[in-house]
Order: structure tokens, then sequence, then C-alpha cells
């Protein structure tokens, strides 16, 4: 079974559509399990699907992401080349002189911002004054004040986009969709108290349909 459907966030979705038309780069945050890398994937399918997303963990270090990322910008010249290690220095150059076969300029997405160091805020304002890509930051929930601000002005004042929790309209549609798709015995007061017990929080509702999946139609 396929866990879970997608709704919601129409809002978020517009936001994020919105941003990085006006040009600009744009900083998620929100509680683990809130969905934030999902929804990035989710606005690159649907609202973005003209605009080409490459997704990098930014928790390694930048020679690492870079190196990454010129993996998926150039995925057939760097399948047959050697396997090299580069320098921090080298792979950001070669990333900074990447040639770009698109229409808009792409976008990369960093997720799992854990840190801000004087060396990760420098790479990220050459791809800022470079203007080749959009930029969004996927940053943890304990990521200082400070910090966060930090992030923001060195993706050149980026906007600011916090997930919450689903509406409870949101968590209902979630359950009620996947039952009709997995044909499921809930009969729709069994859904609202689902939803309600979830509280909205997607990684709850994402635990409770993978126990639905893994048990039957019996859901503690």
């Amino acid at each position: 079974m396929n866990i879970p459907c997608f709704v919601g966030r129409r809002c978020e979705m517009r936001v994020i559509a919105k941003t990085l038309a006006q040009g600009r780069n744009l900083v998620v945050t929100g509680k683990y399990g809130s969905g934030r890398t999902r929804l990035l994937r989710q606005a690159a399918r649907t609202v973005c699907c003209r605009r080409p997303f490459f997704f990098t963990d930014f928790s390694r270090p930048p020679a690492a992401v870079c190196s990454q990322l010129l993996k998926q910008l150039q995925p057939t010249r760097e399948a047959a080349a050697k396997p090299v290690r580069r320098s921090h220095r080298v792979a950001r150059r070669m990333l900074l002189e990447v040639e770009l076969v698109y229409d808009r300029p792409p976008v990369i997405v960093l997720d799992n911002v854990e840190t801000v160091t004087p060396q990760r805020l420098a790479f990220l304002q050459e791809l800022v004054f470079a203007d080749r890509f959009r930029l969004v930051a996927i940053a943890e929930s304990f990521l200082s004040a400070e910090d966060l601000f930090a992030l923001r002005a060195a993706l050149g004042a980026g906007a600011l986009l916090k997930l919450q929790n689903l509406k409870h309209s949101q968590a209902v549609e979630c359950f009620r969709r996947f039952a009709a798709e997995h044909a499921l015995d809930w009969d729709e007061a069994r859904i609202l108290q689902l939803a309600a017990a979830s509280g909205g929080y997607p990684l709850r509702i994402t635990e409770t349909l993978k126990s639905a999946c893994e048990t039957g139609n019996a859901v503690d």
C-alpha cells in the first residue's frame, strides 16, 4: 500500500510557486515530521513542474553537497568520469560553472540545514551572487533565531515559510481518501476519530496509516 495521499498545503504550495517566480529564495521551517521535504517534492511535481528541482543533504560537508549536485546536474558526465574526491574549492567552482540547459533557473533544495557556519554561509552567498539557481533551505526546528536570520540573509533576504499542522478538515480528507483507496472498513465516525487523534500532525498521520497497512483495518 502507498502511504499516504498528499492533501492540504494549497496555500503553502502557492507561496513556494510565487516566491520562486519572483526570483527569490526561500527558507522552509517547521517541527520534525511536519512534511517539509515532502511539500517541496510535491511542489516540484505540480505547481513548479516546469522548473527542475535538485535535492541535496545540506548536513553533509559543502564539498560533498557540491559533488552530489553535480551528479544530478550532469548525470551522464559524472557517471563516465572516474570517482575522485574533490576539494570544496574545486567542487564549488565546478558547480558555479556547470552548463545549464534549462529554460528557468533550477531549484536547489538544501535539506537538513542543521548548522549555520561561516563556510556554509559563504557557499550560499556565492550561489546567490552567481544567480544561476533558486535556493530553498529546509531548516531544522532547533536552529536558533540568530542562525535562522543569518541563513535568510545569506539567501538574499530569503522568504520564510513555517509549516504548521494540517487543519482538521485536511486530516479528515487524508484518512477518508486512504480508506477509500485501500478499501478499509472505516466508517465516518472512525475516520473523524482518527483525524482528531492525529491532531493534524503529518508524522502521526503517517504512522497511523502505516499501522493500518501492517495490521489491516484495525488501528488502536
